[in-house]
């Protein structure tokens, strides 16, 4: 057998035997759900893509479509295979239960010594092919007969060469199209298919056969279908965290195959170029597992991942726990938390201690919230739980939603907030210790009973907290706005910094479900906008000044995605033992036009970016030498104003700052302009430099500010007969 000719051969087929959902091309922002590959659960491979699922058994293959949330239940396809014939004579005997074999995206029955039955997992589905070594024994055509089993309504019995349909009406399915040959000089003819007693026939000439030159490929070709109805979301409810060492996030979500059946998925992707990172990891693959959160234990170099896990839609719900190692992409085994009755809205908190404990909380309905700290004693071991911890007491109508910071810093100690039906506030929250026991007082973060809040979520690095939330307007509108504030914490006690502050407020349209991030420098909030009209909404975000939370950069959109966005998260570079002032932004997406399915976007923030234009608007004079600015000019960096240049015998530096209505004067064949401060640097050998500290505020928005050092005893005099020598003049304005 030529394997390679056969390698060859498949790689060059352009429509292979697929099974697989409709194609989208959307990759602005970067899409994270487009990965596709082969992982084991056990023994079982397990075939994972955009939108389906599936698993190879002994001598089977089942292939599961994503039909979203109105779909009651899933519709699989099943394969197997049943006879191998020319003409009505079958050819020699082939083994029917063989265990599959993985290589790669590859998966493959070996049926006999000469008959391969191979599958390929790719992005556009699971692409399956029977390669023959040698010409078949017999005379006559040569077809492949597959048994078919799905509960999707089967056409009536007959010929489909052009492609056969297995469609719910209302939810979608799969197609099947033509069967092609491919013979190993890459000649191709066209195969015929035929729907015959609850079998799929497929066929090649009796002529081709016989004259091909082997080896030789069949496949026919096989993709999802979706009908001219909306389908829902397929996958939302997304997270994100980060770990330093690998520099990689992970991504995880709920992905719904009907309305029995969601699993949670879960992306490794590459910090520093964005590419994803092998294939999907199934996290959970139960009944029914959504709502997913993830953190980052640093000294463990893993993400911690809890979800609600239920064993149907109906049932009572337990938090599921699990760990991928970062950089491996091993994952754990699983475990299971949580009190008798229905668990619900988890969150997790990363460590970036040597402890290397998550702490982990979650709304039990019945008793209130409660927390444990979570570690995994080795890479695929089981999760260790210390036992649950009821943190605060209330039931489902008058505590939920907790949310818990992404990091407990390097002090291991949290901020949760939490929604409450209190006299006086509807959100409110404390700090936590090590142990989940409340450090310092309650907080309540608004106090009034004619004004609904809600939806908190929390960051910080341990010391400094940031809390952000939604508050509905005065009026009837309905319309929410966003707001923040900061707690700070020190070894005895918490407390508030300043008052709280409006990250977001616009009469004319609804903010909601804000989440914040703490990148060092500078705080971020994103929340979704929604402008009038239902579909008119996006993910924008904010960044804050982290002492006072004023905002210190525009509002800006989350990437240009053409779909509507909900319910952003966030992770930061900090929150997973990194230096850098970068966070990471996932977002759900939805189609605004047929089928309505969603997908999941990400977009890598930079609280400091390249900084704005910096311009030389007049030249140096009398030896003043040539003024530069090194590094960004943005808030919250340090960049250098550096003089060169400047005449040796000078010995006093000094450096004007100005705005762009500062006036420029002459004097002499020099221009100066009048600054507002003035301040003495030191002068060694014409050359001089001072740092500036670029802080977050709002009053610099849209300002220029100009730049010039004066140098005396020079040996030039230039300026009114006086030894003064000017640099050039820089404007440089503000960037991020």
């Amino acid at each position: 057998m030529n394997t390679r000719s056969v390698i060859l051969i498949f790689v060059a087929m352009a429509s292979p035997l697929a099974l697989s959902p409709l194609a989208n091309s959307q990759l602005d922002p970067l899409t994270v759900d487009r990965g596709f590959g082969v992982r084991h659960e056990g023994e079982i491979p397990r075939a994972i893509g955009r939108d389906f699922k599936a698993t190879f058994r002994e001598g089977s293959f089942r292939f599961t479509p994503a039909l979203g949330v109105r779909a009651p239940r899933n519709f699989p396809v099943s394969l197997s295979l049943r006879e191998i014939r020319r003409g009505n004579v079958s050819v020699s005997s082939f083994t029917r239960d063989v265990r599959p074999v993985t290589s790669g995206e590859f998966v493959t029955f070996r049926r006999s010594a000469s008959i391969l039955e191979r599958y390929r997992v790719a992005g556009s589905g699971v692409e399956l092919s029977f390669v023959f070594a040698e010409r078949p024994e017999g005379r006559g055509d040569l077809t492949v007969r597959l048994e078919l089993d799905t509960e999707l309504p089967i056409p009536a019995a007959g010929s489909y060469d052009e492609g056969l349909d297995l469609v719910h009406p209302r939810f979608g399915g799969v197609h099947i199209g033509g069967v092609t040959g491919i013979d190993a000089r890459g000649v191709t003819q066209r195969g015929r298919m035929r729907l015959r007693d609850g079998s799929l026939e497929l066929s090649l000439r009796a002529s081709f056969v016989d004259t091909a030159s082997y080896p030789l490929v069949l496949d026919p070709l096989i993709g999802s279908q979706f009908p001219a109805s909306p389908s829902d979301q397929d996958d939302d409810q997304p997270d994100v965290a980060y770990e330093a060492t690998s520099d990689e996030y992970l991504v995880v979500w709920s992905r719904s195959f009907s309305q029995l059946d969601a699993e949670i998925f879960a992306q490794r992707i590459d910090g520093a170029t964005h590419d994803l990172i092998g294939a999907p990891i199934p996290i959970a693959t139960g009944a029914f597992d959504r709502n997913p959160a993830v953190a980052t234990t640093v000294a463990n170099r893993e993400f911690v991942i809890a979800w609600e896990t239920r064993d149907s839609w109906f049932g009572p719900a337990d938090i599921g726990v699990r760990a991928v190692q970062a950089g491996s992409g091993i994952v754990s085994m699983p475990g299971v938390v949580g009190a008798a009755g229905n668990d619900i809205d988890p969150d997790v908190g990363g460590d970036r201690t040597p402890t290397a404990r998550a702490a982990l909380v979650w709304d039990d309905e019945a008793a209130g919230l409660r927390g444990a700290r979570i570690w995994i004693t080795s890479p695929s071991g089981p999760p260790a739980v210390l036992s649950s911890t009821l943190i605060v007491a209330g039931t489902d109508s008058t505590v939920g939603l907790p949310s818990v910071s992404k990091s407990g810093g390097d002090v291991e100690r949290w901020m949760l907030v939490f929604e409450t039906d209190a006299a006086t506030d509807q959100v409110g929250g404390f700090v936590i210790d090590q142990n989940l026991g409340q450090h310092g007082p309650y907080f309540g973060l608004a106090a009034s009973v004619l004004l609904s809040e809600g939806a908190p979520d929390c960051d910080g690095d341990g010391h400094d907290f940031y809390i952000a939330w939604h508050e509905t307007e005065n009026g009837l509108t309905g319309n929410r706005d966003v707001y923040c504030r900061r707690i700070t914490a020190d070894a005895t006690t918490a407390m508030f910094v300043g008052s709280k502050v409006a990250v977001r407020t616009t009469p004319d349209d609804d903010q909601r479900n804000p989440t914040v991030s703490f990148l060092g420098p500078k705080v971020v909030v994103s929340w979704t906008d929604v402008n009038p009209g239902f579909l008119d909404t996006g993910i924008r975000f904010r960044a804050l000044d982290p002492t006072t939370c004023l905002g210190c950069s525009p509002i800006q959109p989350l990437g240009s995605s053409g779909r509507r966005q909900e319910n952003s998260k966030a992770a930061s570079s900090y929150s997973g033992g990194g230096s850098s002032d970068e966070a990471m932004f996932v977002t759900a997406a939805y189609r605004l036009a047929i089928p309505f399915d969603s997908l999941i976007q990400a977009v890598e923030f930079e609280a400091v970016g390249a900084g704005g234009t910096v311009t030389s608007v007049a030249p140096e004079c009398g030896g003043g030498g040539t003024c530069t600015i090194q590094g960004p000019f943005a808030f919250t960096a340090s960049p250098i104003v550096e003089l060169q240049g400047g005449d040796p015998s000078a010995s006093v530096a000094v450096l004007h700052v100005g705005n762009v209505f500062s006036p420029v004067v002459p004097c002499g064949g020099c221009s100066l302009f009048t600054p507002f401060t003035s301040t003495p640097v030191p002068l060694i050998g014409g050359n001089a430099s001072l740092q500036l500290n670029l802080e977050c505020s709002v009053d610099l928005f849209n300002q220029q500010l100009r730049f010039q050092y004066l140098i005396a005893n020079t040996s030039a005099t230039p300026c009114l007969g006086l030894p003064v020598g000017v640099s050039n003049i820089l404007e440089a304005e503000f960037g991020f």
